[in-house]
């Protein structure tokens, strides 16, 4: 009986394990995907700045 309790407690360990494994994993994605949205805004930023001074140099 006490190595069934060890046995689930192990399992119960390792679950533990994965889940803060998973937790860190999202949170390393959120971040990724804050700096995607961060660098995509200065993208749209610079492509306006560059159309307005292109726009400068039209007849």
């Amino acid at each position: 009986m006490s190595r069934s309790i060890a046995e689930v407690a192990s399992g119960s360990s390792r679950i533990a394990a994965n889940i803060a494994d998973v937790s860190a994993a999202s949170a390393g994605s959120a971040h990724g995907v804050e700096q995607t949205r961060h660098a995509s805004s200065e993208v749209a930023r610079t492509a306006d700045e560059l159309r307005h001074l292109v726009g400068a140099f039209r007849l």
